[in-house]
């Protein structure tokens, strides 16, 4: 098995177990090409991510609850005139 193909399936479980996101294979990709046996140890001591997907709420959703939190926020205030 050739260097590069080790390394992309090391790097491709790695983010498929949420070890890191696709954005950052990258930089272990040059890491790996740098020092393989320790960016391998480095990538088998990481704990996955967290999914957070879920927990994801839209900006309406975000500010619907501010509302109702702090009913102030949804009066209209009346501008002074000097």
């Amino acid at each position: 098995m050739s260097v590069d193909l080790r390394r992309e399936q090391l790097l491709g479980a790695a983010v498929a177990a949420g070890k890191f996101p696709e954005n950052r294979k990258a930089l272990y990709r040059r890491l790996y090409d740098a020092d393989p046996a320790g960016t391998t140890r480095v990538i088998a001591e990481l704990v996955p991510l967290p999914d957070v997907s879920a927990a994801l709420v839209s900006d309406e959703e975000i500010a619907a609850a501010a509302r109702a939190a702090f009913p102030e926020l949804s009066r209209r205030r009346r501008r002074r005139v000097h």
